[in-house]
């Protein structure tokens, strides 16, 4: 962010936050102040806090660090705070070979690329016989084509438009929260002339899309909209 006339400590009152000069670069950044309880906001990227600690310090700096740690040994083995356990040996879950990894942390499960190449295959082709006429539930492609015709141009056309007529409010309780549906009145399956008929839609939230769709009774949905007096074009 450039620094278009922003002062330091200067509060943003749509989010409570404050500007701060970033420490590597000067520039105005945002702040929360719950940030600057913990220590934090005084860089404005990743970017710049990298660079200013890799600036803050010496060559002659890295360099004594480098050789106290080295001659303690507390750069290597146990005693390095970063350590996992060591070198430990497995077996190839393909081939069952014993091979070695660098620590007991390593997610290495194959001894080669070639192991895990054909484990990989294997699995893929497995994963297709679940997909499709091979899965155990399937049904001919019924739900494929349900699902493409209620997300075609049509259908969205239809939504929309019943939507531009209720005022994009529920047509029950007039409003909009916490989401707006567009219903048939008509059921899609049964009436499939009327699904993208305009009159046959009316708006809903979805606490009262929700209520009708538990036990749906054609007749009952018929009666209860078309008696009801929500705007029409």
């Amino acid at each position: 962010m450039e620094n278009s006339g922003i002062i330091q400590g200067s509060v943003y009152e749509k989010s409570r936050t404050l500007a701060r000069n970033c420490l590597n670069c000067a520039e105005i950044f945002w702040v929360r102040p719950d940030q600057l309880k913990r220590g934090l906001g005084n860089f404005c990227s990743q970017r710049c806090c990298g660079l200013f600690r890799n600036t803050c310090k010496s060559d002659e700096h890295r360099k004594k660090i480098s050789d106290t740690m080295k001659l303690s040994g507390a750069w290597a083995g146990e005693d390095n705070p970063k350590y996992s356990g060591g070198e430990q040996t497995r077996k190839c879950l393909k081939c069952g070979a014993d091979f070695n990894v660098r620590s007991i942390s390593h997610s290495k499960k194959y001894c080669s690329r070639s192991c895990s190449g054909l484990a990989n295959s294997i699995r893929k082709s497995n994963l297709k016989k679940c997909v499709g006429p091979e899965h155990w539930n399937w049904k001919g492609g019924i739900s494929t084509a349900s699902h493409l015709e209620r997300t075609s141009a049509n259908a969205l056309n239809w939504r929309k438009l019943v939507f531009v007529r209720d005022g994009y409010v529920c047509s029950v309780c007039g409003t909009s929260k916490p989401r707006i549906h567009a219903h048939h009145i008509f059921e899609w399956s049964k009436y499939p002339e009327l699904r993208y008929d305009v009159d046959n839609g009316v708006t809903l939230c979805s606490m009262h899309h929700q209520e009708l769709h538990p036990n749906i009774v054609l007749n009952d949905t018929r009666k209860y909209f078309l008696k009801t007096n929500y705007r029409e074009t």
